[in-house]
């Protein structure tokens, strides 16, 4: 059975813009590194909105990228919880590994009866935090440090752009990201 004409336009435009979305997608990939160098280069802090609110990140923070590349990034920890914060008088929420704060801030937005104790053991990121929550007052804190086996010593490498921190040997040497590994 032969398609109408109109058909085989319709499917030649569907296939097009997929193909349009999937070229715009990887030229993101590699614009990105070099949006992220100048922003970083030029010292240029991002202002970003999450839940209606807004957020200030690093220059080569790339939670916008992420957030363009998937829009539902981080999109679901707000809605869950104000479902599980309505029945309840106060709830209290601990965000470990809090980088910026960008969760602590969609999980606050949430209701107003929410508290959380943001905990982030980088102290560049733990004070973007503490600046992204200040907005909702006594009802979010940060505090700075990782979490982990008490009395243990752990080097950690951060990397920048994502705030990620790993385990590392205590070299003294500057990882490729330029950070150099901290003690805890």
């Amino acid at each position: 059975m032969a398609l109408s004409m109109r058909k085989r336009r319709f499917i030649s435009r569907m296939a097009s813009m997929r193909k349009r979305r999937f070229i715009s997608r990887m030229a993101g990939y590699g614009l990105n590194p070099v949006r992220r160098r100048w922003r970083v280069v030029r010292g240029q802090e991002q202002s970003h909105v999450i839940g209606g609110h807004p957020v200030l990140l690093p220059p080569g923070h790339d939670l916008p990228f992420y957030q363009r590349r998937d829009p539902t990034y981080d999109t679901y920890a707000g809605a869950v919880l104000r479902e599980l914060a309505e029945p309840v008088e106060r709830m209290f929420v601990v965000d470990v590994g809090a980088n910026v704060g960008d969760t602590a801030v969609e999980v606050l937005a949430a209701a107003p009866n929410i508290e959380v104790v943001a905990v982030e053991g980088d102290a560049g990121f733990a004070s973007y935090a503490r600046h992204n929550l200040e907005q909702f007052g006594p009802r979010g804190r940060v505090l700075e440090g990782f979490v982990g086996p008490v009395g243990s010593r752990v080097h950690f490498r951060a990397n920048d752009s994502t705030g990620a921190s790993r385990a590392a040997r205590p070299t003294g040497r500057r990882s490729p990201t330029g950070s150099r590994p901290r003690r805890c």
